[in-house]
């Protein structure tokens, strides 16, 4: 939650000295398109009206840090006691992405086991994002007021209670439903929370580089899926069981999202 001295976490920071009217100095870590208009305070002005469609106060004075064309890698993810914190944020990516094709994959022949006709299998595709589209609207608030790492571990946890469901649901059409329904709200509108959570760990100086890096290797969790499958697929395994397997991952992401935190809590504004 934003803290009362400091203002809103983000790009900018309230000197904690403020006047009367709030907010005395806002000072931007700002990407290069604000680096441009940095002299120019109407400009700015005009851009943090956008944003938060109010305008702010005559006394408030503006400045831009950084400079343009400035370089950040990944690297830099991993120094500041941020290691460990990177590295369980791209496990919880991983398993976020696997799991969600995991599902993708065999809600069609779930489908088809609950007796679902093929030309109805379409259904299960609606339902998955459904759940993604409607949990995804109302995330951001929850989160706010939970916490954003809290929120992301629950949705885990229902991600793996969906998959459990689904599995146990090919009997009935509805039910099954319902599990898909429940896994797009885990597996779909967790991807967008875990880019929220970044956002909320890292400085503004290399956010956009952890976030991209995290997403690549939640990619690499996608091209994992169906070669994890492949195996119990040989083996004769059934769909039930197979969607079951992403189950324990999910568990421990769950866990793993609470402990991402950097060493010195100083350097991450949630």
């Amino acid at each position: 939650m934003p803290d009362a001295d400091t203002g809103p976490p983000g790009p900018w920071r309230r000197d904690p000295a403020g006047s009367a009217a709030g907010i005395s100095e806002i000072q931007f870590a700002a990407p290069s398109a604000l680096i441009r208009i940095r002299e120019d305070q109407a400009k700015l002005r005009g851009f943090i009206r956008q944003i938060t469609s109010r305008p702010l106060p005559e006394d408030t004075a503006l400045s831009v840090g950084g400079e343009g064309g400035s370089r950040t890698s990944v690297r830099q993810a991993f120094q500041d006691g941020r290691a460990r914190m990177t590295l369980l944020f791209w496990l919880c990516a991983f398993v976020m992405l696997m799991g969600f094709y995991f599902l993708a994959f065999w809600t069609p022949t779930l489908l088809g086991l609950a007796g679902l006709p093929a030309s109805q299998a379409i259904l299960g595709t609606a339902a998955l994002n459904l759940g993604g589209v409607l949990c995804g609207l109302g995330v951001g608030k929850v989160a706010d007021r939970f916490g954003g790492r809290v929120v992301l571990s629950g949705m885990f946890v229902m991600g793996a209670a969906s998959l459990g469901m689904a599995s146990a649901s090919t009997g009935s059409v509805v039910l099954l439903m319902v599990a898909i329904f429940l896994a797009g709200a885990a597996w779909i509108a967790g991807q967008a929370l875990i880019v929220v959570v970044l956002a909320q760990s890292y400085p503004a100086q290399i956010r956009a580089t952890v976030i991209g890096s995290t997403l690549a290797v939640g990619r690499l969790g996608a091209i994992v899926s169906p070669m994890v499958a492949s195996v119990p697929m040989a083996l004769g395994w059934s769909p039930e069981a197979i969607l079951l397997i992403p189950i324990v991952p999910a568990l421990i992401a769950a866990a793993a999202v609470l402990f991402a935190r950097p060493v010195d809590p100083a350097t991450s504004s949630r």
